[in-house]
């Protein structure tokens, strides 16, 4: 009893720190609103598009038919979604300061986008605009950065019209003015702190890919249709790739943590159930060899107190030893649980302290049945049997 209570208290720590874990990253802020969105990927082939203002007007035109579809409300598109793609991250710095070496130099997430990609994903434009169709072609570039990264190279002075240097892998920087600042993202992992980010126009950017985003009135999946139609009707050898909403990308992107917390939580069940039956098991032996010695002492005066706690204490005595052994095991495992977790300390007091307290209950609810029978033991019987 005393093993399996102490397991039992291992696997309902582990399990109750990966749900305080999973609550908490469920409910962060990701910077956007993932609800009511579609996403999907467009593909269009360089040998048809080799032209950079071919692809502009391949995808400035579907964005306008899309855009007409009943139930949408607003559309955008992006080489590289977040959440659900990868990262990519150049240097960048205020070239009024410039770094004093390649080790100062802080790397920023960029991604390209076309006008509308901010309002389709909810995300606010704090200072300036948006990328607008101007913003195209070998003019100056245009820049969009995140909060971070204004704090990050200008302090508290409005970003907008300063000039951002970016290491884009040539011999000297590309220079870039800054057209608006917008709200930080989590890019690329929802427990990672949103970092340095820039957006680059479409126009000035352009490759053969993006990801559709595409902000509707009601369930996303409803307008799936009228978005292929649309990408036909533009180009029929184009396929609509990688379908689903957003709600659905972001379910996956908490796949691991949500798995894990689902199989310790099982087993911690079970353990709990085993547990309990345990200590039930035991206790109803215990009483079932002392019903001569549990008469002799109701037939000497012995209240139903004195005897039900005679029992408690001999089963929870038990469980006293099995919760000091789990909570050794307990922190110990949580050491291993760490990189798991997200804002939540490994030793937490409150999960620690309140699955102790929940198991202990369970033991005395399980010990009260085994208690409660001896109470009933009838004296009279008990010695007649003996």
């Amino acid at each position: 009893m005393v093993v399996q209570v102490a397991l039992s208290l291992i696997l309902l720590i582990g399990s109750g720190l990966l749900v305080r874990s999973f609550v908490r990253l469920n409910g962060v802020d990701m910077g956007f609103e993932g609800e009511r969105l579609l996403t999907a990927k467009v593909v269009i082939p360089f040998a048809r598009y080799p032209d950079p203002q071919q692809r502009i007007q391949f995808f400035s035109g579907l964005m306008d038919d899309i855009r007409a579809i009943p139930g949408v409300e607003a559309v955008g598109a992006t080489n590289m979604l977040p959440i659900k793609d990868g990262y990519s991250n150049v240097g960048a710095w205020d070239p009024e300061n410039p770094p004093l070496g390649p080790r100062d130099v802080t790397l920023a997430e960029h991604r390209s986008v076309v006008p509308g990609y901010f309002d389709a994903m909810g995300i606010p434009i704090r200072a300036g605009r948006d990328f607008r169709a101007l913003d195209v072609g070998e003019e100056e570039f245009a820049l969009i950065i995140n909060e971070a990264m204004a704090r990050g190279l200008f302090g508290n002075e409005n970003p907008v019209g300063r000039m951002v240097a970016v290491d884009a892998g040539e011999d000297e920087p590309v220079l870039a003015r800054v057209v608006g600042m917008v709200g930080d993202v989590r890019m690329t992992n929802l427990a990672r702190e949103p970092q340095w980010q820039m957006y680059y126009s479409f126009g000035q950017y352009t490759n053969t890919g993006l990801s559709l985003a595409v902000r509707t009135e009601g369930d996303p999946a409803a307008v799936t249709n009228g978005v292929r139609e649309a990408l036909k009707a533009r180009d029929p050898d184009i396929p609509l790739g990688q379908v689903a909403t957003m709600a659905e990308v972001i379910w996956d992107a908490v796949a691991t943590p949500r798995i894990l917390m689902a199989a310790l939580g099982a087993f911690a069940l079970v353990a709990l159930f085993l547990s309990a039956v345990g200590i039930y098991s035991i206790l109803a032996f215990y009483v079932l060899r002392r019903v001569h010695e549990i008469g002799i002492r109701v037939a000497m005066g012995a209240t139903g107190g004195r005897v039900m706690g005679l029992i408690l204490r001999r089963g929870l005595a038990l469980v006293a030893l099995g919760l000091v052994l789990g909570l050794g095991g307990a922190a110990y495992l949580a050491r291993f649980l760490q990189e798991q977790l997200f804002e939540v300390q490994a030793m937490d007091p409150g999960t620690f302290a309140g699955v102790s307290l929940g198991l202990l209950l369970v033991a005395v609810l399980a010990a009260l049945i085994p208690a409660w029978r001896a109470v009933r033991v009838d004296p009279v019987r008990a010695l007649q049997t003996e």
